[in-house]
């Protein structure tokens, strides 16, 4: 057995009970070539031939990244080994769905960050199949990871490089939700200001909840899986959680500056952009399936709460405040809306 291989055997009392599928790319839930490859030539033929027999699968990750996002992780990929095995046979019997997260690897006592490809995983466990189904031993796949853009920013300037939202809505035009805003400075140090909060918006947002069995049904997809239409504050530039946990959208890019007054180059402080311990985001957004688009502002102040004739220095008079623009490819939905939200910040951390 090799343990490269992106198919191990699972054994269990002495006999062959499954597979693993193995050496998923770090956060993704792409299935790899050995991986369709068993499925399509060795799973599926004989699972055919036994139609009362079922399956168990359990999605797994290695222990690098947060728990709650590998729990996420492991059930994309565990959904992305169902739809391809469904795809060439509908009619399996699929029993238990199990995604474990990095609950298998932390079992194993598996050092915390480890990132080892047995544990990027999802195992077919098998019942009622009175014969072998070979797992044979395919080669390793190497998967060339993109490069990372690098940003940078200016001497004494501070740049907003992500501005990633969700809103859940209360009702038409009113929503509540949460954002992390990463800032970076001149020193190459990267800041996250997570926040939470409520704000107003109005416009539409569709996007797909059912995702079609197969290539063949791409159109059926297009026609009928459009369906989560509403009123969303909150939640631009973001996709419906289905389509976020398959991991399947395309890269997007947000670019924008953090501004005292009219001074880019104003040598701020962290401290001194979240001391209101308040910010508000004032965005529109257009999303079309393929690509889309959003522009906002910023406004690293608590809300104004008296008039502006009272003299009060608040808002883009007195505080850090910035504008940011986002583009992206592969967005899944479509949209065309504006909102306002008022953040309350919960959290300002450093990246390392």
């Amino acid at each position: 057995m090799s343990e490269l291989s992106p198919l191990q055997p699972f054994t269990e009392g002495g006999r062959l009970a499954g597979a693993r599928l193995c050496h998923f790319k770090t956060g993704s839930s792409d299935l790899l070539r050995g991986h369709k490859d068993w499925i399509a030539n060795h799973f599926v033929p004989k699972m055919k031939q036994h139609p009362n027999a079922w399956v168990d699968l359990i999605g797994y990750t290695s222990r690098a990244g947060a728990t709650d996002t590998n729990v996420t992780l492991s059930s994309a990929r565990l959904n992305a080994v169902e739809q391809n095995i469904k795809s060439l046979y509908p009619g399996i019997k699929v029993n238990m769905r199990i995604p474990d997260g990095e609950g298998d690897a932390k079992n194993f006592n598996t050092p915390e960050k480890d990132n080892a490809g047995y544990w990027r995983a999802v195992l077919v466990r098998w019942y009622g199949v009175p014969i072998k189904i070979e797992t044979p031993i395919y080669p390793p796949e190497v998967i060339p990871t993109p490069k990372a853009r690098k940003y940078f920013a200016p001497k004494g300037c501070w740049c907003i490089i992500g501005v990633d939202s969700f809103g859940l809505p209360i009702k038409a035009g009113i929503s509540a939700g949460v954002v992390d805003v990463t800032l970076l400075n001149d020193k190459g140090e990267k800041y996250i200001i997570s926040g939470a909060g409520a704000g107003g918006g109005l416009g539409v947002d569709v996007a797909p909840t059912e995702w079609a069995k197969g290539a063949g049904k791409a159109i059926g997809w297009a026609v009928n899986g459009l369906k989560e239409i509403g009123l969303k504050a909150g939640d631009l530039q973001n996709v419906s959680s289905t389509v976020k946990s398959a991991g399947i959208t395309g890269p997007s890019e947000t670019a924008g500056g953090v501004f005292k007054r009219v001074s880019w180059a104003a040598d701020l402080t962290i401290d001194e952009i979240t001391s209101a311990g308040f910010f508000t985001v004032a965005s529109g957004e257009l999303q079309f399936v393929m690509a889309g688009a959003e522009m906002g502002m910023i406004f690293f102040s608590q809300p104004p709460i008296e008039p502006i004739s009272t003299g009060v220095s608040y808002g883009i008079l007195g505080k850090p405040w910035g504008f940011f623009t986002s583009a992206g490819l592969g967005t899944l939905k479509g949209a065309l809306g504006i909102s306002a939200t008022v953040y309350k910040t919960t959290s300002v951390k450093k990246v390392v």
